[in-house]
């Protein structure tokens, strides 16, 4: 599990790659870290707006023998 300060590392270097040039023609607002520069408020931030990206899954045998659940298609 990343510390907070990997996570405001992460942050920063986010940032700067979506103020690039190429990225930054493309974005039409910025609702949640306009005017965030700060490492607390990076924090704070963080703490309000982070979340899981968390979706459980299954597996289904797939094939054509007796244990399979759907078929090869």
């Amino acid at each position: 599990m990343p510390t907070v300060d990997t996570m405001v590392a992460g942050f920063k270097m986010t940032k700067r790659l979506l103020d690039a040039p190429a990225l930054k023609a493309l974005q039409t607002s910025d609702v949640f870290t306009a005017g965030i520069e700060a490492d607390a408020d990076i924090r704070k931030v963080l703490r309000e707006r982070v979340d899981t990206v968390y979706h459980p899954v299954g597996t289904c045998k797939m094939g054509v023998d007796a244990m399979a659940v759907v078929d090869p298609s």
